[in-house]
């Protein structure tokens, strides 16, 4: 099964590119900020990077990249290695 990773909480302050890591599990699963709505500059799209390990289904906090913060990401499925998927927030 393939990780899928959506975003629960945009947060404010991010910027394209910036690289977040889900806190919580293996502490290595890892999404880039693609999309960000003006303004509060809150995380509107992200690519996952790394699927990580020893994550269960759920909500995790992001460490904060360059400069944002408090953006929350939900977790779904297993270690299927490779796979990159897109999701915007709506």
């Amino acid at each position: 099964m393939a990780v899928i990773v959506t975003i629960v909480n945009a947060g404010t302050g991010y910027t394209i590119g910036e690289v977040l890591t889900l806190t919580g599990g293996g502490n290595n699963c890892t999404v880039e900020v693609t999309g960000t709505i003006p303004g509060p500059d809150a995380v509107s799209a992200i690519a996952l990077l790394t699927d990580g390990t020893g994550y269960a289904d759920g909500t995790y906090a992001t460490s904060p990249g360059v400069g944002g913060g408090d953006c929350t990401i939900a977790y779904s499925g297993g270690a299927a290695g490779g796979t990159a998927n897109f999701f915007q927030f709506m």
